[in-house]
């Protein structure tokens, strides 16, 4: 299991440079587990301490230019799967004449939606962009799943403790890749 696995890392000193990445790992696990209501008798980080990370209080916002005729930008989210991506969120009455260019999109709940997949945590601060035209004007939309984190850790509420894990283990699977 991933738990065996990390506790064969976390016993083995001569691992010591992955130590925080792999408690950061498995605490975002647990928040996981708690926030989806999964095994969460069985938390991944049970006996293991680690410092809740210290979210920064400004930024989160999405960067929004130009315009294009029939669509317009709803939101951005974070999927939280096996792999982290972000998603933007377009409305629009037809697709008729849009183009999203270079982007496969998909339609749910109405919306359509342009998805970067397989997002690495420490990639978490990487900037996307998605230029959606309707043939001779362009709408931009620029966002990176770290402004996610810090806007949905500051408004609160029940994927606050999610995020916060996330950010810590951005923050170490950032530090580890630098080292």
């Amino acid at each position: 299991s991933v738990r065996r696995y990390a506790d064969a890392i976390l016993a083995d000193s001569s691992q010591s440079d992955c130590h925080e990445l792999v408690k950061n790992m498995l605490n975002y696990g647990a928040a996981s587990q708690s926030y989806f209501g999964y095994n969460s008798n069985h938390l991944a980080n049970d006996g293991i301490a680690v410092e809740a990370a210290t979210v920064p209080a400004e930024g989160g916002e999405v960067t929004v230019s130009g315009k294009a005729q029939g669509i317009r930008f709803y939101g951005a989210s974070l999927v939280h799967e096996n792999k982290i991506a972000v998603r933007f969120y377009f409305t629009a009455e037809s697709l008729e004449g849009i183009s999203f260019g270079e982007y496969k999109y998909a339609k749910k709940n109405g919306m359509y939606y342009v998805e970067f997949a397989d997002i690495n945590p420490q990639d978490l601060d990487v900037a996307y962009t998605v230029s959606v035209s309707d043939g001779s004007d362009t709408l931009s939309v620029t966002y990176a799943p770290l402004d996610y984190i810090i806007r949905m850790y500051n408004k609160g509420g029940a994927s606050a403790e999610l995020v916060q894990a996330l950010y810590g283990y951005y923050l170490a699977a950032e530090a580890y890749t630098a080292a």
